[in-house]
C-alpha cells in the first residue's frame, strides 16, 4: 500500500484523486505505521517533500495537507520494535538535521540557494518556501495552537498531534526551537535584506529618488515578512517536567485557553532562547525591520506585520543579553529607531486621507516604547545618551494621545488605548526610580531595592537617580494636568451625546480604575502642584454651581448644569484616587507623599494645609448638596450621580483619614491629626466630622429615597465603617448614631427593597462591635422588633387561610421572605416578576441578619431566627405551588447555615437547626417530587435551577459544620453517642434531591460542580455510612461518582477522584480487619471505578493537573480490588497486537513492583503516593501513546 499511493499521485492531475491519495497516505501513517520499516517511512517522507517542491501547480491546500502528514510521519512515536520514543530519538535527529539544519545538498539547501538568487526567485519558489515554513510549523507546533481543523481530524483518527506534543516536550522538541527555527529565521532575514535592497532601488527609480513610498508589490518580500512575523511571535517553551516529558494526549499546564488568548496576545516581553541573542538583538536586524516598517507605511497589511515584528523585537528581556554593555547597545538602537518613527509620525496629520493608519501606528509606537522601558533595567537605560531626549518625545506622544481623544472621533479609541500604554510606562518608570535608594552616604551608588530591602546589585549613580527624579516630577505633573483637562473636555461630549452609565452597570470608578490609579501615582510625585490644580478647578466649579442654584435661569441652563455635574463628578473621582488608596482587604494608610507634604506645611496651619483643604472642600460640597428639602426647586438641580460619587469618595477617604490612628505611622502630620484625628493625643476633630457624616447620610436618605444607586452607596459607606474598627467604634460612641438607626427602622418601608438586606446586615455588624452588652442588645432589639412585627402582620392575619393565594397576600409573604444572596446585589424582586406590587422590607432583614453572623453574635442571631423555623417550614408547605416562595425560604436557611459559627452553638441549638433542615427537606420533597420542570426556561434564568443549587449549598454547609477545625487528611471526628449526627441529615437531604436532578440539569457547570462536590465529600468523609443506605440511594451515589470521573470540567473530575480514593482505601482496610463480607456491596462499584480510571489514563484525553488525584485513586483501587485489577491488566494485554504485548506486560509488571500491598488509614501525598505516582507516570509515558493509536 505504501508504494501504490505515491504512484497514483505521480500519474494523475485530477485534484480530487490527489486529495483521496493524500487521505490514504494519512491512513497509512496513522493506522499502519508499525507495519513498515523505518526506511520505508523515510522514503515516503522524501517523496512527499519532493512532491510539494517540484509541483508548483498543486493547489495550496493539497500541498499543506501533504506537509501535514509528512510532519506526522516524522513525529510518529511508534516503531516496528515498539521500543520507547526516547530510545529512537537518534533516528529522528538523524533525519531532521539533514533537512532542516545542515543544508548539505538537501531540499532546504536548494531553497536557500534559490533565495540567494534574488533575481531568479519567483512565485513558484516563494510558494515552496512558504510550504517549508508550514512544515516547520507542524513539526514543532503544540496541539493547542495547531489549526483546529487538523486537530479535530487527528483526534478522530488516533490523535497524531498528541505525538507532536511528545516530541516537542523532549529534548528534540526544545532543540528544534532553539536551532532549527533559528536557522529558518536566518534564511528569512537573508531574503528580507536582499529583497529590501531591490525594493528600495525600484522605488527610487519609480519616484525619482524623492523618498516617496509606494505600495509594496514584491510578493517574495511580503511573504518573507509574514514568515518573519510568525517566527518572532513563536511561543518558546523552555521548561519541561522532571523527566523532560509530557503525557501524550494530556493538556499542557501552560495551555492557552480561549479566555487567555487576549493576555497572551498582549504579553509585553519576548522569551527568546539565549542562542538567539546574536540575531534578534543585532543592530542590522533591528534596522532592517525599522526600514521595512518605514517603507511599508502606505500598505495596510504590510505595515501591520512589520509593526508586529518590531513590537516583538522591542520586548527583549534584560537576561537575554550576555552583558550590560550589550543591553545598553540594544536599548540605544531601539531608541534611535523609535525616535525616527516618532518624528515621521509627527509629520503625518491626523486627517491624512492616504492609506496611512494613524491609530494603529500610534498604538504600535506606544507598545514598542512600553516593552522597551519595562524589560531593560533603569540603570542601563540611563546610561544610553538619548534617554532623556527619548523620554521627552514619549511625553509629547502621551499628550498627543490625549489630545486625539478629543479632536479625532475616528481614532479616539486607538488614542485612548495608546495613552493607557504611555500611562503604564510612566508609572513603571516612577516605581522603578523610587525603588532606588542611596546607601552609605551621598557618594555611594544607588542600589535597587530587592525583596526585604536587599539590593540585588543593580546600581545607579546618585546623580542619575536625582536627575531622573527631577525629570519625572516635571513630566508626571504635565501628564496629570493634561489628563484632567482632557477629562473635563470629554465631559462636554458626554453631555452633548447624552451618554448614560457604561453598559453592564459599571460605575466610572470601576470602568476607569486602572487609569485613575496610574494618574494618582503620577500626581503624588509632585503632590503640591497636583493638589493645587485640583483645588483650583474644584473651587471654580463649586462656585459656579452655587451661582446657578441662586439664579437657575437661561436658555442653556440645563446644559450648563449638566456640564458642571460632569466636571464635578470627574474632579471628585480624580481627587479621591490622589488622596487615598482603595485598600482592598486591609486598611489603607495615608499615602506617604501626601503625609510628607502635609508635614512640610505644618507652619502654615491646618486651614492652609493642601491635603486638609481639598478634603474639606469636597465635604463642603456634600454639605451644600444635602441641605435642600426633597420637594424644593433646588433639589431638582441636584445630580444623583454626583451625590453617589461624593459618598463613594467619603467611603474611600474615611478609611485612611477619619479618626486616623497615629500609632500606625512613623511620623504624623499635625494638621491631618488635628483636622480628622481622635481627640487624643492631638485634639483631633474626627468625631465632629463623623457626626457631620451621620447627618448627611440621614438627609440624603430623605432626599434620594427613590434613587437606589445613591442609597446603596450610602449603605456601602456604613458597611465600610462597620468593618473598620476605629470608625465602627466612633459610630457607636456618637450620640447621633442611635437616632440614625431608629430612623432606618421606622422608615424602612419607604426605602427601595434592594437596600434592606445590606442595611440590616450593616446595622447588625456595627452593633456587634459594641463593648457594652446592653448597647449591643438595644441595637439588636431595634432591628428584631421591626422584623417580628412586619412578619407577624402577614402570618397572623385572621383571614390568612382564606386569602393566602390572593395577589395581595402572596406579595406580602414574598416581601416577608425575600432574600438577596449578597448585600451588593441588585436583583429583580419576586413580586415584580409576578406582576404584583412589592414592599420587601420585612424579609430582607432576615437574610441581612444571617449575613451578619460572626463569632460574637452567632448565638444572638440564631436565638431570634430559630423562633421562626417552624413558621417558615409551614409556609413552604402552604405555598407548594409557588416556587418563588420556596426558593426564598430555602435561601434563608442556606445563608444562615453558611454564616453561623457552629462552634458557638450548643448541641441543643445544633439539633434544632438540623431537625429544621430535615423538616424543610420533607416539606420541599412533598411539594416538588413528581413535578415536571420546563428545563429550557430554567436554563435561561440568571440562576438556573436555583432551588436545587440552594439545597446543595445548604447541605454542603451542614456537612462542613461537622469538620470545622479539621484538615482534609485528619480522621473523621467521632461524635459522642446521642448527639447530632450530621451525616444522617446530609444523606437524608441527598436522598430527596437526587430524584429531582435530571441529566440535563448537570450540563449547567455550576450546578454540576455543586452536586459532585457534595457527593464526593459525603463519600470521602462518611464511607462507613454507605453500608446501611437504601439500595436505590447507594446506587445513585455510585452512579454520580462514575459520572464525574471523566467529566469535561476538571474540578468535577478531581473531586470525584478524591472521593474514590478514601472510599477504596476504607474498603481495603475494612476487608483486612473484618473480612470481605463487610464490603461486598462496594465490590461492583469499585471495580467499575477502577476500569473507568484505567481507561481514562490509557485511552482518553487527560488533564495533567489530575495526575496526583488519579494516582491516589488508582493506588487505593489496585490495593482494594487487586484480583479484578489483575484480570483487567491481563485483558488489556491480550487485546493488543502480538508485537506490543511483551512491552505492555512488562510495563504492568514494573508498575506492580512499585505498588504497596498494604496501605495506611490515610494516604499522604508526600509519602506512600509519591513513589507510585512516579512509577505510574513512567508507565503511562511508556504505553499511553501506543495504546491511543490503533
Amino acid at each position: 500500500m505504501l508504494s501504490i499511493h505515491p504512484s497514483r499521485l505521480d500519474n494523475t492531475q485530477a485534484t480530487m484523486v490527489q486529495f483521496q491519495a493524500a487521505l490514504a497516505i494519512k491512513e497509512i501513517v496513522v493506522r499502519e505505521y508499525s507495519l513498515y520499516k523505518p526506511e520505508d517511512i523515510t522514503s515516503l517522507k522524501h517523496y512527499l517533500l519532493n512532491y510539494c517542491l517540484q509541483r508548483p501547480g498543486v493547489p495550496k491546500y493539497l500541498g499543506l495537507l501533504h506537509l501535514f502528514y509528512l510532519s506526522a510521519a516524522l513525529d510518529h512515536p511508534v516503531h516496528t520494535s515498539f521500543t520507547s520514543i526516547l530510545g529512537h530519538r537518534h533516528h529522528y535527529e538523524a533525519q531532521l538535521p539533514r533537512h532542516f539544519r545542515c543544508g548539505e545538498g538537501d531540499n532546504v539547501h536548494e531553497c536557500e540557494g534559490a533565495i540567494g538568487d534574488g533575481a531568479t526567485w519567483g512565485k513558484v519558489r516563494l510558494r515552496d518556501w512558504y510550504m517549508i515554513w508550514e512544515l516547520e510549523s507542524f513539526l514543532t507546533l503544540p496541539p493547542r495552537t495547531a489549526d483546529s481543523r487538523h486537530c479535530a481530524r487527528q483526534r478522530s483518527s488516533g490523535s497524531v498531534l498528541e505525538h507532536q506534543s511528545v516530541k516537542r516536550w523532549t529534548e528534540l522538541g526544545v532543540s528544534s526551537q532553539t536551532h532549527f527555527l533559528l536557522r529558518l529565521f536566518e534564511l528569512t532575514l537573508t531574503t528580507l535584506h536582499k529583497q529590501l535592497s531591490y525594493e528600495q532601488h525600484a522605488q527610487d527609480l519609480a519616484t525619482g529618488g524623492r523618498g516617496v513610498t509606494a505600495p509594496l508589490e514584491n510578493l517574495l518580500l511580503r511573504e518573507s515578512v509574514v514568515l518573519a512575523e510568525k517566527i518572532l511571535q513563536w511561543e518558546f517553551e523552555t521548561a519541561v517536567d522532571e523527566g523532560g516529558r509530557i503525557l501524550a494526549g494530556t493538556f499542557a499546564k501552560q495551555a492557552i485557553e480561549e479566555d487567555e488568548v487576549f493576555s497572551a496576545a498582549t504579553r509585553r516581553s519576548a522569551a527568546f532562547p539565549k542562542t538567539w541573542r546574536g540575531v534578534v538583538a543585532n543592530r542590522e536586524v533591528l534596522w532592517l525591520f525599522f526600514t521595512l516598517y518605514t517603507l511599508a507605511q502606505e500598505d495596510t497589511v504590510m505595515s501591520h506585520r512589520c509593526r508586529q515584528c518590531l513590537i516583538q523585537l522591542s520586548g527583549l528581556k534584560g537576561e537575554l543579553f550576555e552583558s550590560d554593555h550589550a543591553a545598553k547597545e540594544y536599548a540605544g538602537i531601539m531608541m534611535h529607531g523609535l525616535l525616527k518613527l516618532i518624528n515621521n509620525f509627527s509629520n503625518k496629520p491626523v486627517d491624512d486621507e492616504s492609506a496611512f493608519e494613524y491609530g494603529p501606528h500610534l498604538l504600535g509606537i506606544t507598545q514598542m516604547i512600553r516593552r522597551l522601558l519595562e524589560n531593560i533595567s533603569l540603570a542601563s537605560l540611563c546610561a544610553v545618551p538619548p534617554f532623556f531626549q527619548f523620554l521627552n518625545e514619549v511625553a509629547k506622544i502621551s499628550s498627543t494621545c490625549l489630545r486625539d481623544t478629543i479632536t479625532n472621533e475616528v481614532e479616539d479609541e486607538w488614542s485612548m488605548e495608546a495613552f493607557d500604554e504611555c500611562l503604564e510606562t510612566w508609572v513603571k518608570l516612577v516605581d522603578d526610580t523610587q525603588s532606588y535608594t542611596t546607601h552609605a552616604g551621598s557618594t555611594a551608588a544607588a542600589q535597587r531595592k530587592g525583596s526585604g530591602g536587599a539590593a540585588p546589585g543593580v546600581a545607579m549613580a546618585p546623580f542619575d537617580v536625582e536627575n531622573l527624579n527631577q525629570f519625572l516630577r516635571g513630566i508626571s505633573y504635565h501628564v496629570v494636568e493634561t489628563y484632567i483637562d482632557t477629562r473635563l473636555e470629554l465631559a462636554k461630549f458626554a453631555v452633548q451625546n447624552e451618554e448614560e452609565e457604561v453598559e453592564g452597570g459599571f460605575k466610572d470608578w470601576d470602568t476607569f480604575a486602572d487609569q485613575l490609579i496610574s494618574i494618582a501615582t503620577l500626581a503624588r510625585l509632585d503632590p503640591s502642584k497636583s493638589l493645587l490644580q485640583l483645588q483650583r478647578l474644584l473651587n471654580d466649579r463649586i462656585e459656579r454651581l452655587k451661582r446657578f442654584f441662586e439664579t437657575g435661569i437661561g436658555d442653556e441652563s440645563d446644559q450648563i448644569l449638566a456640564f458642571l455635574h460632569e466636571h464635578l463628578n470627574w474632579l471628585i473621582l480624580i481627587t479621591a484616587h490622589v488622596l487615598a488608596d482603595s485598600g482592598a482587604g486591609e486598611k489603607p494608610l495615608v499615602p506617604d507623599a501626601l503625609m510628607r507634604l502635609s508635614v512640610l506645611q505644618t507652619a502654615s496651619g491646618v486651614d492652609n494645609d493642601q491635603v486638609v483643604m481639598i478634603s474639606r472642600t469636597i465635604l463642603g460640597l456634600l454639605e451644600f448638596l444635602s441641605s435642600f428639602n426633597a420637594n424644593s426647586v433646588e433639589a431638582s438641580y441636584c445630580s444623583p450621580r454626583v451625590s453617589e460619587t461624593l459618598f463613594w469618595f467619603v467611603k474611600r477617604w474615611a478609611k485612611s483619614y477619619l479618626l486616623v490612628d497615629e500609632s500606625e505611622y512613623g511620623f504624623m502630620s499635625p494638621n491631618i491629626a488635628k483636622a480628622f484625628g481622635k481627640p487624643s493625643p492631638s485634639d483631633g476633630q474626627g468625631f465632629q466630622v463623623l457626626d457631620f457624616l451621620i447627618d448627611r447620610i440621614r438627609a440624603n436618605f430623605v432626599l434620594w429615597n427613590a434613587d437606589p444607586d445613591v442609597l446603596v452607596q450610602m449603605v456601602q459607606l456604613l458597611n465600610s465603617c462597620a468593618r473598620t474598627t476605629d470608625l465602627r467604634n466612633g459610630l457607636l460612641r456618637s450620640g447621633k448614631f442611635p437616632a440614625l438607626i431608629t430612623f432606618f427602622t421606622e422608615n424602612i418601608g419607604q426605602l427601595p427593597e434592594i437596600i434592606h438586606n445590606s442595611l440590616v446586615q450593616c446595622i447588625a455588624t456595627i452593633s456587634t462591635g459594641a463593648s457594652d452588652s446592653q448597647v449591643q442588645a438595644n441595637y439588636f432589639n431595634l432591628i428584631t422588633d421591626v422584623i417580628e412585627k412586619r412578619l407577624a402582620s402577614v402570618l397572623h392575619r385572621p383571614d390568612f387561610t382564606q386569602t393566602y393565594q390572593t395577589g395581595e397576600v402572596l406579595s406580602q409573604v414574598q416581601n416577608a421572605m425575600e432574600v438577596c444572596k449578597f448585600s451588593h446585589d441588585l436583583p429583580m424582586t419576586i413580586g415584580t416578576a409576578l406582576g404584583h406590587p412589592t414592599d420587601i422590607s420585612k424579609s430582607q432583614m432576615f437574610d441581612g441578619l444571617a449575613l451578619a453572623c460572626e463569632t460574637s453574635n452567632t448565638t444572638t442571631i440564631f436565638s431570634f431566627c430559630s423562633r421562626f423555623f417552624g413558621s417558615f417550614v409551614q409556609l413552604l408547605s402552604v405555598y407548594s405551588s409557588v416556587p418563588e416562595v420556596q426558593l426564598l425560604i430555602l435561601q434563608f436557611f442556606s445563608d444562615l447555615v453558611q454564616y453561623l459559627d457552629f462552634t458557638e452553638l450548643s448541641e441543643e441549638q445544633k439539633q434544632l437547626l438540623y431537625n429544621s433542615v430535615v423538616e424543610l427537606m420533607k416539606a420541599y420533597s412533598a411539594a416538588n417530587l413528581g413535578k415536571k420542570r420546563i428545563l429550557t426556561q430554567e436554563e435561561e434564568a440568571d440562576e438556573p435551577y436555583g432551588d436545587i443549587s440552594t439545597i446543595l449549598g445548604m447541605l454542603s454547609s451542614v456537612m462542613a459544620s461537622e469538620f470545622e477545625g479539621y484538615a482534609r487528611n485528619d480522621p473523621t471526628p467521632v461524635k459522642v453517642p446521642g448527639t447530632v449526627n450530621v451525616s444522617d441529615v446530609v444523606f437524608y437531604g441527598i436522598n430527596i434531591v437526587i430524584p429531582l436532578i435530571e441529566l440535563q440539569m448537570l450540563k449547567v457547570p455550576k450546578l454540576c460542580s455543586q452536586y459532585v462536590r457534595l457527593i464526593s465529600h459525603l463519600v470521602e468523609f462518611f464511607p462507613d455510612k454507605l453500608v446501611g443506605l437504601p439500595s436505590l440511594l447507594f446506587d445513585n451515589l455510585m452512579a454520580s461518582l462514575e459520572f464525574g470521573i471523566d467529566h469535561d470540567i476538571g474540578e468535577v473530575s478531581r473531586l470525584t477522584l478524591q472521593a474514590i480514593s478514601p472510599l477504596a482505601l476504607w474498603s481495603h482496610n475494612e476487608e483486612v480487619r473484618r473480612g470481605s463480607d463487610t464490603v461486598k456491596h462496594l465490590q461492583g462499584p469499585l471495580n467499575k471505578f477502577l476500569q473507568n480510571i484505567v481507561e481514562l489514563l490509557l485511552f482518553k484525553d487527560f488533564d495533567s493537573d489530575l495526575t496526583e488525584a488519579a494516582s491516589e485513586a488508582l493506588l487505593s483501587l489496585i490495593c482494594s480490588q487487586n484480583a479484578f485489577y489483575a484480570q483487567l491488566a491481563t485483558a488489556l494485554v491480550a487485546q493488543q497486537a502480538p508485537a506490543l504485548q511483551p512491552r505492555l506486560a512488562q510495563a504492568f509488571r514494573t508498575l506492580d513492583a512499585a505498588t504497596p500491598k498494604r496501605l495506611p488509614e490515610i494516604l499522604f501525598a508526600n509519602r506512600e503516593v509519591t513513589g507510585f505516582k512516579e512509577a505510574m507516570v513512567a508507565f503511562l509515558m511508556d504505553v499511553r501513546a501506543v495504546l491511543r493509536v490503533k
